[in-house]
C-alpha cells in the first residue's frame, strides 16, 4: 500500500467510526459526534504531518498490520469488535436514548482533552520510532532487534 493510500485509508476509517456513532444517534445533528469527527481528523492530520519527510512508516504500518504475532493480531481483532460496539452504543446512549443522563460539559471537555493528548502521544511516538507498528513484531528485515540491557548486579 502506498503512503497516499494509507493516509486516505486512515481518514476513511475515522469517517466509518463516526458513521457508527451517527447511526446509533439516529441523527446527523449530533454535536458530540461532530466533536469526535473534528478531533479525530485533527489527530490523524497531526500524525501524518509529524512523520519525518520521506518516511514510509504510514504505508509500512498499514501494509504490515497482519504480520505481527498471532496472539496480538487476535487481540487487535477483538479490540476492533469492541470498538465497533462501543461507538454504536455511545451513539445510542448519548445521541438517541440518554441512558446515562446528561453529561456535564466539564466531563466532555476533559474527554476531549484526553483524546487530543492521546493522539499527540501517538503522533510523537510514530515520529520518534522508525519501527512503530500496530502489532508486536520484530522487523528483522529492517535490522530491528530487541534491546538487550545487561545491568550489573551489586553483590
Amino acid at each position: 500500500m502506498s503512503r497516499t493510500k494509507a493516509v486516505i485509508a486512515s481518514y476513511v476509517g475515522i469517517l466509518v467510526y463516526a458513521g457508527l456513532v451517527f447511526l446509533g444517534a439516529g441523527r446527523p445533528a449530533y454535536w458530540q459526534g461532530i466533536l469526535y469527527v473534528v478531533l479525530a481528523l485533527v489527530g490523524a492530520t497531526l500524525s501524518h504531518v509529524l512523520v519525518p519527510a520521506g518516511s514510509e512508516i504510514t504505508a509500512n504500518r498499514a501494509r504490515e498490520a497482519n504480520a505481527g504475532q498471532t496472539w496480538d493480531r487476535r487481540l487487535l481483532g477483538a479490540m476492533f469488535l469492541v470498538n465497533i460496539i462501543t461507538f454504536v452504543v455511545a451513539g445510542l446512549d448519548s445521541g438517541r436514548f440518554g441512558w446515562s443522563g446528561p453529561v456535564p460539559i466539564a466531563v466532555t471537555i476533559a474527554g476531549a482533552a484526553l483524546m487530543v493528548a492521546g493522539q499527540t502521544l501517538f503522533a510523537v511516538a510514530k515520529r520518534q520510532n522508525a519501527f512503530f507498528s500496530s502489532t508486536v513484531r520484530v522487523q528483522a528485515e529492517r535490522a530491528h532487534r530487541v534491546c538487550d540491557l545487561k545491568i550489573p548486579h551489586n553483590e
